[in-house]
């Protein structure tokens, strides 16, 4: 494009993440009056239909301002709420047509029976699988609502619609497997059958068949809601790349491939990614967070260092370092290519997009400081000065709180193994001089991060670690100076060979400290 000229394909107002959200309302507008119209059609009906599910649309728009700011400026989720209201008001019109048909050839099934049968549940439980909680029970009450006006001469339907629908939101609450959409889809057929039978001692007292093939269609109503969500679920979380904690689970299995190769080829890696999980999984939970997610999210953060396993600390088994032979700039550019090759990794294995962003961002722009303080002390005094940015990880920084908890977890983490003496006033110094190194360095900005739940993060780690490091008994007969001592049997000796070992430990965890410091 020539120099100085603008770009008009795309109105600019069309790329605001607001304006967005407001083109998706509209559209889930027009679609649900459209669905919503019943014959005889006409302008004036539209027009009233259009009105009242714009009333709904924004009632549930300020609801998620309140409770889901940043999700009110998330195209995709507000995209994929209005696919669940849309889709669910479509595939109960579409049921009505096909149960009409059936039910015509059967005069002794009454036609109000079919209305039993529609799984308007099914928008509410999937939207409190791929959102929350919160979002499924609004949704619950907007659709049943639109049920209501879909079917004006069903007044009892909206509440059967309701009730069915906050079930299916509860049930699966606490989902960690596919197969307990089948259990929810259960309490969705007790309550439905049990709001069939209540409305029916009030609609048709004398009760007979008619109850029987209410209490039928009640129950077929619940199967269907199994159906559609089992169908459902796996294609909405892949199109909008959303895990939802079923899959988070899957993901957390120890026979995972991926998880499976990063076990054989960095068994150091993967035992560390072990241990930062449980750090972050404790201090996600301290300030609201998604634990599994968080904990997820460890388990993957440093797969790419499986590429190359013998350039890190925590997989070298040789006395000598690999990066003594290295110049600098070198090493660090070894160590900062893992976080390329764990993302090239995830999107070979197909892991979700949310998880992949936390594979650069836990690194964020921090400085390898171990290279680029030996790369300082190597330089040339009539050469220019070291270039710091050439040693910085390329970020972007964390971008959510789940990420900011990875990060410093994952430092903490690592600086502990080294911690000689880890006390609890040891263990307490190093979780506050890391975290306000990494707070000075600006990698939280962008975060939105609090100073209180830096606060509650650092409380946290302070508690697993300590917890982690406890001291432990030295029981009679089972340590390495009772071995000796039955061998040598000099007291003198064992002394000796202590003092000797104590040495000798210093100065491994001297060495390794700086290589850890460098490769973290």
């Amino acid at each position: 494009m020539p120099k100085g000229r603008k770009d008009h394909s795309i109105p600019s107002v069309l790329l605001n993440p607001v304006h967005q959200g407001y083109a998706v309302g509209a559209v889930v507008v027009l679609g649900l009056s459209g669905l919503l119209l019943q014959p005889p059609f006409s302008v004036f009906k539209f027009l009233g239909l259009t009105a009242v599910a714009a009333v709904l649309i924004a009632i549930l728009y300020l609801d998620i301002r309140r409770y889901r700011p940043a999700m009110s400026a998330d195209p995709a989720k507000l995209a994929l709420l209005g696919l669940l209201l849309v889709g669910t008001i479509a595939v109960d019109r579409f049921i009505i047509l096909i149960l009409q048909s059936f039910v015509g050839d059967f005069s002794s099934i009454d036609s109000a029976a079919i209305y039993f049968a529609l799984p308007t549940a099914s928008g509410a439980m999937l939207a409190t699988l791929l959102l929350d909680t919160h979002l499924g029970l609004t949704v619950a009450f907007v659709l049943s609502l639109l049920i209501g006006i879909l079917m004006p001469e069903q007044p009892f339907l909206t509440i059967y619609a309701f009730v069915g629908s906050v079930v299916a939101a509860f049930s699966v609450l606490y989902s960690r497997r596919r197969t307990h959409i089948l259990k929810a889809a259960g309490f969705v057929i007790l309550a439905n059958v049990f709001m069939v039978g209540a409305l029916d001692l009030y609609r048709v007292p004398e009760g007979g068949a008619a109850r029987l093939y209410d209490l039928l269609f009640g129950i077929g109503g619940g199967l269907l809601v199994a159906l559609l969500v089992s169908a459902t679920l796996p294609m909405l979380e892949s199109f909008f790349k959303i895990p939802t904690n079923i899959r988070l689970l899957e993901l957390l299995d120890n026979n995972q491939p991926l998880i499976k190769r990063l076990k054989a080829d960095a068994p150091g890696t993967y035992y560390h990614s072990m241990m930062v999980s449980n750090v972050a999984e404790a201090a996600a939970e301290s300030i609201g967070e998604n634990p599994m997610f968080v904990r997820v999210c460890c388990y993957y953060h440093d797969i790419g260092k499986m590429l190359k396993p013998e350039y890190y600390i925590e997989n070298q088994t040789e006395t000598e370092n690999r990066h003594d032979r290295l110049h600098p700039h070198l090493s660090s550019l070894v160590v900062i290519s893992h976080v390329k090759g764990g993302v090239d990794l995830a999107r070979q294995y197909g892991l979700p997009e949310s998880i992949i962003d936390m594979i650069p961002q836990h690194h964020g722009t921090r400085i390898v400081n171990y290279f680029y303080s030996k790369a300082r002390k190597a330089r040339d005094p009539s050469l220019p000065p070291i270039d710091e940015q050439e040693f910085r990880y390329p970020g972007p920084k964390p971008q959510s709180k789940a990420a900011a908890v990875i990060m410093l977890a994952d430092a903490v983490e690592a600086s502990s193994r080294v911690l000689s003496n880890p006390t609890p006033q040891r263990i307490s110094g190093l979780v506050d001089e890391i975290a306000t190194n990494i707070y000075l360095d600006g990698q939280l900005d962008e975060s939105d991060l609090t100073l209180k739940d830096l606060k509650k993060i650092q409380e946290s780690f302070k508690i697993v670690l300590t917890r982690q490091y406890h001291r432990r008994i030295d029981y009679p007969g089972m340590g390495p100076d009772q071995n000796r001592k039955s061998k040598n049997g000099s007291p003198d000796q064992i002394a000796s060979d202590k003092k000797s070992s104590n040495g000798q430990g210093h100065k491994g965890a001297s060495r390794k400290d700086p290589a850890k410091t460098g490769a973290a």
